[in-house]
């Protein structure tokens, strides 16, 4: 049996208003929900001393998910089932904590383990038929070349290698299992803007997803072995 560790794993939700929160206010608030319920988190060391925490891949602005993780460093460990109640009586509305885990060690951390990400996605403005043809074109593509912009330009890929898992779900949504992590990193607009990017130019819309609604939800984080990170 691996030796347990002082730190912590937490699964949590992130819906309503808390979507429009960015990565660093998410941040700050697990840090206020941390103090005010009373957590014995550890600190770094220093002349600014912060609570020892990191996040798994951030989620966009405006996206929900039900499966977001965080790696909390503990000074006192206390019963999982107590800090996850503290923590909840804290947590604004939109922030849901469903589920601690104790890690083991060797450790990991939580970033460097994100392989895969599987996501609900739609657009509401299309119809079932041409999601249909999009998803049904991709699939029976032998290679699918896309632009990708990174913070260094733009690159070419082949999308292909990079989706596992695509389809319509009976109700009308996409499901889909995308390539994730620090390397190789696949956003789900990039997926919605190359499937669809056909229909939108036949209908005059040169600005996809700029003025059209559609839905982002994250459903969980995956590592290399395929499992959750809990």
């Amino acid at each position: 049996m691996n030796e347990t560790s002082k730190k912590i794993r937490i699964k949590f939700a992130k819906t309503g208003l808390m979507i429009f929160l960015g990565h660093l206010d998410l941040m700050r608030c697990f840090q206020k929900i941390i103090r005010r319920a009373g957590i014995p988190v550890a600190y770094s060391k220093g002349y600014s001393p912060h609570q020892i925490m990191s996040f798994a891949q951030p989620l966009g602005v405006g996206c929900e998910s039900e499966g977001e993780y965080m790696d909390l460093e503990m000074e006192e460990l206390l019963d999982l089932e107590i800090i996850q109640n503290k923590m909840q009586r804290e947590c604004p509305a939109g922030l849901e904590i469903k589920e601690i885990a104790l890690l083991s060690v060797p450790l990991a951390n939580a970033m460097a383990e994100v392989e895969r990400a599987s996501y609900i996605l739609d657009i509401p403005a299309l119809t079932k038929e041409e999601k249909l043809r999009g998803i049904r074109n991709f699939e029976l593509s032998d290679s699918y070349p896309v632009t990708k912009k990174t913070k260094k330009g733009t690159r070419e890929m082949d999308l292909k290698k990079f989706v596992f898992e695509l389809r319509l779900e009976q109700e009308g949504p996409i499901f889909t299992v995308l390539k994730s992590g620090s390397t190789d990193n696949i956003k789900p607009e990039l997926l919605l803007q190359s499937i669809f990017k056909e229909t939108f130019e036949a209908a005059g819309d040169v600005g996809f997803l700029c003025g059209v609604d559609y839905l982002v939800k994250r459903l969980d984080l995956f590592g290399s072995d395929g499992k959750a990170l809990i």
